[in-house]
């Protein structure tokens, strides 16, 4: 799906998280990229980790919020963004007031102060798919799963100093 083909998914009236995928570019494109789109009642954003630094004026280091349009793929190849990566939704969860979705939009949201790897970045981890991990490991109950080839996503909190 091109990128406003996914906007028929957003509902203004409801708060929404989508776990979006792509291939990672070349030449490791056999791994995925994972990052979180949120939708506060109509408000999306986009919300991932890069390897490049403070890229837009809503970069906190790696992390970036809407460096790319929500539902765009990455560079097919990187600092050439001519080809991006074809990108699918991975999962959503939507909710109400009080909801989980809502609870995650705030977490996502709040991720620019809470995140512990918004300073370093490496292409095992932490990375693109530790930031999506870590959030989504802060809501159990929203089923949200990263494919088997997510690189870095388990990469060991316990080592926050």
């Amino acid at each position: 799906m091109v990128n406003d083909d996914f906007r028929k998914f957003i509902r203004p009236d409801r708060y929404q998280v989508f776990l979006m995928a792509c291939p990672v570019a070349i030449p490791f494109h056999f791994a995925s990229h994972t990052w979180i789109v949120a939708n506060k009642k109509g408000k999306v954003s986009r919300w991932e980790v890069l390897f490049r630094k403070n890229k837009c004026k809503t970069s906190w280091n790696h992390l970036h919020q809407d460096f790319l349009p929500p539902f765009r793929g990455i560079e097919t190849i990187p600092y050439w963004p001519k080809y991006f990566q074809k990108s699918r939704i991975v999962g959503i969860v939507e909710g109400n007031e009080g909801s989980t979705a809502h609870k995650m939009t705030e977490f996502v949201e709040n991720s620019k102060y809470n995140y512990p790897y918004r300073d370093r970045y490496f292409y095992l981890g932490p990375n693109c798919n530790t930031f999506t991990q870590w959030a989504f490991d802060h809501f159990p109950d929203a089923g949200l799963t990263l494919p088997a080839n997510a690189i870095g996503k388990g990469f060991p909190f316990k080592q926050i100093k």
